[in-house]
């Protein structure tokens, strides 16, 4: 939104690990016979997730941190813990979902925005074990220059399961 709105200003872009609402965003969330990403629409629905959550926030984080990952050990309990804590607080988990809930309208403003293409360098990454290419494809979508495709030995938290990758490309592409 940010390098759409302010195209004088915005340097470059980096997307790691996700498909814009709008351009793609809503076919990856669709159904497979594997599952596909089902939790997209469980998290859309108004005030039955905080309801089957709350009192819970370890075991459903953790589903998504150990299944959604390449190497589980790349997180570690002290990590996880903080992300429990974090999102026990009040208010939190409901915040969390309401970047669900916004989808629609997210869609909505991305696709006209993306009328014009952005110009500048973009770098998007996704997962091997996730997004993968996936990321890089759809933002082809609202970009004419693209870099990125899918990181090795990598499923859907980049930053957690890469560090060490992501400190030599984030700087080289800024």
């Amino acid at each position: 939104a940010f390098a759409s709105q302010y195209r004088e200003r915005a340097l470059s872009l980096a997307i790691l690990e996700m498909v814009l609402p709008g351009f793609g965003y809503e076919q990856v969330m669709q159904m497979t016979p594997q599952g596909g990403l089902w939790h997209f629409s469980f998290h859309l629905t108004p005030d039955l997730p905080e309801m089957l959550i709350a009192g819970k926030e370890r075991e459903y984080l953790t589903y998504f941190l150990q299944n959604y990952i390449y190497d589980p050990s790349s997180i570690p309990q002290a990590e996880i813990d903080a992300y429990v804590r974090d999102y026990s607080a009040p208010g939190s988990l409901r915040a969390t979902l309401n970047y669900y809930r916004a989808i629609v309208r997210d869609a909505e403003d991305t696709r006209a925005a993306g009328r014009q293409k952005l110009t500048v360098p973009v770098l998007a990454l996704g997962g091997v074990l996730a997004l993968g290419e996936m990321t890089k494809v759809f933002a082809s979508e609202i970009a004419e220059d693209i870099q990125g495709g899918a990181v090795d030995r990598c499923g859907h938290w980049l930053p957690e399961e890469r560090p060490d990758y992501l400190i030599e490309v984030l700087p080289a592409h800024f």
